[in-house]
């Protein structure tokens, strides 16, 4: 996947522009790549293609929240799925208009978030018009 940074580094993030099709691969590539957990390494590469347009925001949004949720970390967009069992979340109803907000801000328009519990599981329920 270094290969893959560096041609970030050298041409830019190649969208569906470039890659047609192919450019699924790619992001289920980069949604996979445990590595980066952190979000160190894709951040810069992926907030670039965000501003040029290159990587539709949904999937931004999924990388990033991938990453972070198996890094132990909170969601920001909290587009990635995902169970708790028996406590919810960690967002409240009073957080909701700022994670919509959040990604208005990215792109990401006319979304929805919630979460239900379902037999002693609290499970996050995303809805995106896209």
């Amino acid at each position: 996947l270094h290969l893959i940074l560096n041609l970030f580094e050298q041409y830019g993030y190649p969208g569906e522009e470039e890659l047609g099709k192919h450019v699924e691969s790619l992001e289920i590539l980069l949604l996979h790549f445990d590595r980066d957990t952190s979000n160190q390494l894709l951040h810069p590469h992926l907030e670039k293609a965000l501003l040029k347009g290159k990587i539709h925001p949904v999937d931004f949004a999924f990388i990033k929240d991938r990453h972070s949720f198996y890094h132990n970390e909170t969601q920001k967009y909290w587009a990635w799925p995902c169970v708790s069992k028996g406590e919810r979340l960690p967002f409240s109803e009073a957080d909701i208009p700022k994670i919509l907000a959040l990604r208005e801000s990215i792109g990401i328009y006319d979304s929805g978030l919630s979460q239900k519990r379902k037999r002693g599981w609290y499970v996050l329920q995303i809805s995106f018009n896209q």
